[in-house]
C-alpha cells in the first residue's frame, strides 16, 4: 500500500503546476478521512481544503457517506470540490443528423 500510495503522490506532483512561494508536502493519514483531513487542515491552519468527488453514484454515497460532502458540512475553512476525472474529460457528443442541420461551433 505505501508503495502505491507513493507511487501515485509522484505521479500527481508531476502533473501540478506549482505557484512560485507555495510549498508542497506530503502528507500521509490514518483514519476516517474527512475527520482527518479537517484535523489536519486546523492544525495548519489552512484556509482551503480541495477534494476531488469519487464519482459515486447516489445510492453508494448513501451507503458508504461521503468525505466531500462531510467536509463541505463541518470544514472550518472553505472547501473546493471537483469532478471525478472521467467526467472532465468527456468528449462531447452530438448525433451525424444534428450536425447536419446546425453548426458545430456552439457544440464544441
Amino acid at each position: 500500500y505505501s508503495r502505491e500510495m507513493e507511487r501515485r503522490f509522484v505521479d500527481m506532483e508531476a502533473d501540478l503546476v506549482v505557484p512560485p512561494g507555495l510549498d508542497l508536502q506530503r502528507v500521509s493519514l490514518d483514519g476516517e478521512p474527512a475527520a482527518e483531513l479537517m484535523a489536519l487542515a486546523e492544525r495548519e491552519d489552512a484556509d482551503l481544503i480541495v477534494t476531488g468527488g469519487s464519482g459515486h453514484t447516489f445510492r453508494e454515497r448513501v451507503l458508504i457517506g461521503s468525505v466531500a460532502r462531510r467536509l463541505l458540512a463541518d470544514a472550518s475553512c472553505a472547501v473546493l470540490t471537483t469532478p471525478p476525472v472521467r467526467s472532465r474529460f468527456r468528449s462531447p457528443s452530438i448525433s451525424l443528423r444534428a450536425a447536419k442541420r446546425q453548426s458545430l461551433a456552439p457544440v464544441l
